[in-house]
């Protein structure tokens, strides 16, 4: 294998003009890579000792070049982005080709993990030639922010961790029974009266739009999930009129009640909550839950027992 070291003067290129995704790409594997801003090498990049004896001198990589051939965008991803690149590192200028943004994101992030630290030759990259593409579409992970509240700087983290690992798709699971954390314009008691604290315990318009920039910046759609008509008690401490009305069943009574099928305020309801969020959101996806919903709070009123039977 030949292996060759960083110069120190080290920088990434762009081969064409400036392009935002790509400038802040660089700037956050320029931390990965080789430690600048607070973020140890040793940390990172593995440690491998015994591949380096008597090797003598290496040649050094003084940059990567980056070439998009469809150039720069400031859109957001979609299924349909391209995510294939060809990467060859070699000795003077490393070169990344890719068809769109979202590919040379993909490249960038394989020459980061390619590099690692020895302790004769300090931060070292393996000579090679890659062309890759993405097997799969869609590869996701899900948070769910209702059942356990996740800080900005947390889902940022996240995404970090995603681009690291080539996920595309932030599942964000916001809404639940157990709290509604996304602000509504329309319906402000969601969160005034249905979030774990009015105050602190949710996302904000902004909150919203910056979470999507910086999945855009990674090259990661975001499909918003709001979860109905079942786990909707949330919505109901702040529109209790949303919720069916269950009876009790054998002396139980059930507590997570989905919302009412019967009631045309629900339909509005819903109608203005989807529309005002789906205008937030970019992605052409949007999740509606749809699981889990108790069929046995229904049974349990003839009103919607007759409603279902129609």
């Amino acid at each position: 294998d030949i292996y060759f070291t960083f110069s120190p003067n080290f920088r990434f290129y762009l081969n064409g003009s400036y392009c935002e995704i790509i400038e802040r790409s660089f700037d956050r594997h320029y931390k990965y890579l080789l430690g600048y801003r607070g973020y140890p090498a040793k940390e990172i990049l593995r440690i491998r000792k015994s591949s380096f004896k008597n090797m003598g001198s290496l040649d050094n990589v003084a940059k990567l070049t980056v070439i998009i051939k469809e150039g720069c965008t400031g859109e957001y991803p979609t299924e349909a982005m391209d995510e294939a690149y060809n990467l060859t590192v070699k000795s003077g200028s490393s070169i990344l080709v890719a068809n769109q943004v979202w590919g040379a994101l993909r490249g960038i992030e394989s020459f980061s993990q390619m590099a690692f630290v020895s302790y004769s030759f300090g931060t070292v990259i393996r000579k090679t030639s890659i062309t890759d593409d993405a097997r799969f579409k869609y590869r996701g992970f899900l948070i769910d922010t209702a059942r356990h509240y996740l800080h900005m700087n947390t889902i940022i983290k996240h995404l970090d961790g995603m681009e690291m690992t080539k996920l595309n798709v932030l599942h964000w699971h916001i809404t639940d029974g157990p709290s509604f954390p996304l602000v509504s314009a329309k319906y402000p008691n969601l969160t005034g009266k249905g979030a774990y604290n009015p105050y602190t315990h949710i996302y904000t318009f902004t909150d919203v739009h910056q979470i999507l920039e910086e999945a855009r910046l990674r090259g990661i759609r975001v499909v918003p999930e709001i979860d109905s008509p079942g786990h909707a008690t949330s919505w109901g401490k702040g529109y209790p009129q949303l919720l069916s009305k269950c009876l009790p069943v054998n002396g139980s009574i059930i507590n997570s009640p989905p919302l009412d099928p019967t009631n045309e305020y629900t339909f509005t309801f819903i109608k203005n909550l989807f529309t005002e969020i789906n205008q937030l959101f970019h992605d052409s996806a949007f999740h509606i839950g749809g699981d889990e919903v108790s069929f046995a709070c229904w049974k349990s009123n003839p009103i919607y027992a007759k409603f279902i039977g129609k």
